[in-house]
């Protein structure tokens, strides 16, 4: 599975959804390429490397958050909530704000 290189994405999602599973999926490849056969070794492992994923499209569209917006309006309950995101990322939400700014 390593050698494919694709990403296949439903046409049924909207726009900013496909845009966050593309980005989700450039972070598998970006961060795990050769990984494929830990991925469902363990639940630990297949965990780990879907928070992975998950942190890298979520830093991606911060950064896109941050160029839309003044610092003083910049809320992380505010970015995840128009994202669709779960509030449980807050602190890394607000972790790499910090390191953006």
């Amino acid at each position: 599975m390593d050698k494919l290189n694709w990403i296949i994405v439903d046409n049924r999602l909207n726009e900013h959804e496909q845009e966050k599973v593309i980005l989700h999926e450039l972070g598998h490849a970006a961060k795990q390429k050769g990984l494929s056969n830990l991925y469902n070794a363990t639940t630990a492992l297949h965990t780990k490397m879907e928070a992975e994923a998950n942190r890298f499209m979520i830093r991606e569209e911060l950064e896109n958050y941050r160029s839309e917006y003044d610092e003083a309006e910049l809320s992380p309950v505010k970015f995840l909530e128009s994202f669709g995101l779960p509030l449980a990322f807050e602190p890394y939400v607000s972790k790499v704000l910090s390191e953006l700014l």
